[in-house]
């Protein structure tokens, strides 16, 4: 997951560095609709994507970690039940009667 937030932010500098280029060589657009101001607006809005979508992959990684966690400690507490109930039949059964 970690690549694909690097590749979009990575784009998202490249579209806003190929902006910034044409600006400079004075790039004059064929169709007046697409013109660079509007193209800094969707670059502007791709980065804030980008950097919601990592933010949003972060909580996600936190959930899964706590899932994770959480998981362990549930085998742990369970492998430590088995034991002890092993432990209780063993003596129930040696216990003379």
């Amino acid at each position: 997951m970690r690549l694909h937030e690097d590749s979009y932010a990575l784009l998202g500098q490249y579209f806003s560095w190929l902006l910034d280029l044409l600006q400079i060589v004075n790039f004059i657009p064929v169709n007046p609709a697409y013109c660079l101001k509007e193209f800094r607006e969707q670059a502007r809005q791709f980065n804030e994507l980008t950097l919601e979508a990592s933010r949003e992959a972060e909580i996600l990684r936190t959930i899964q970690l706590t899932q994770s966690q959480s998981y362990r400690q549930l085998n742990q507490v369970m492998s430590a039940v088995r034991g002890r109930l092993l432990t209780y039949k063993r003596e129930t059964k040696q216990a003379p009667k």
